[in-house]
């Protein structure tokens, strides 16, 4: 490799993770105003897709990056066929996330299930993903013996972490989906954390073995701090939402349709919580691996 091929990938890397953090950035202040933001406001119509948006873009362009454009196409196609095919089912027969139907809130379905709910599966996999190689220190190529399954069930962890964040707010307060049958957590049935384990999963261990099968896991070794870290940024970006939406939410009384009442004020001060102990700690945890690692290169 001569000298200006070298400069011209140094280059490259250096856009790359400027468009990166700059991503990161407006991601955050994106989801501080959505906190401040009323559900029924232009912002917080808009949130959803705004979000999704965001977080789609910056997963495909950072995963086309390392796996290339094919291998991101087959992951965005797993996440897409088998989140549909669980939403769908459930909506159906109430397995495996319980009895719930969408409202029109998140805009044109295909069928019984919004658009958008596909691509946010498959952004937030991918965080989750990337995040669980962190964890499990695993840059190098190759997914093979344990890692196989280990690195797809600690993703999977870290996922539903996100779930457990936010579904009461976009349920119970939001009305983007409802559960017919309410549920313990502020309106939603525990089986539904189940169902989400159960689907992301899939989505996670297809993914894997498909790597596996093709050679096209590649490794992170020799990759720059700032490629490592962005995704563990965007993640801990999420948390943001949470944050602002219990520090400036207005207070009322919602009813789940099981005959239970809250305070929305509650619902958005343990939701907060909830993610600064799950989504926070994971992303500090990450971060401070990523940092060992850097100092010890």
């Amino acid at each position: 490799m001569n000298l200006q091929t070298i400069t011209s990938n140094t280059i490259n890397e250096e856009s790359r993770s400027r468009v990166g953090w700059a991503m990161v950035a407006i991601f955050a202040i994106a989801n501080l105003f959505i906190g401040y933001s009323a559900d029924d406001s232009m912002i917080g119509m808009l949130a959803p897709f705004i979000c999704v948006l965001l977080m789609s873009v910056f997963s495909f362009g950072h995963g086309i990056s390392r796996y290339g454009a094919k291998t991101m196409a087959v992951f965005f196609l797993f996440a897409f066929a088998i989140s549909w095919s669980y939403e769908t089912l459930s909506i159906l027969t109430g397995f495996p996330f319980g009895n719930y139907h969408y409202t029109d809130v998140l805009g044109p379905k295909l069928w019984l299930v919004p658009l958008l709910i596909m691509p946010a599966y498959f952004a937030v996999c991918y965080f989750s993903w990337h995040i669980a190689h962190v964890l499990l220190d695993h840059y190098k190529d190759g997914l093979s013996g344990a890692r196989l399954f280990s690195v797809p069930m600690l993703a999977t962890f870290v996922m539903v972490m996100w779930d457990v964040s936010m579904d009461p707010a976009r349920a119970t307060l939001g009305q983007t989906w409802v559960w017919e049958d309410g549920g313990a957590y502020f309106g939603v049935p525990f089986v539904n954390f189940m169902g989400w384990h159960l689907c992301v999963y899939t989505i996670l261990q297809a993914f894997a073995l498909y790597l596996n099968r093709t050679d096209k896991a590649v490794g992170l070794t020799g990759r720059s701090h700032h490629f490592l870290i962005l995704p563990v940024m965007m993640y801990g970006a999420i948390v943001v939402e949470f944050l602002s939406k219990a520090v400036f939410a207005e207070d009322a009384v919602v009813e789940s349709l099981d005959g239970h009442s809250w305070h929305t004020t509650d619902i958005y001060s343990s939701l907060a919580l909830v993610a600064l102990y799950t989504m926070a700690f994971v992303t500090i945890l990450a971060t401070f691996k990523l940092l060992d690692r850097r100092s010890a290169i």
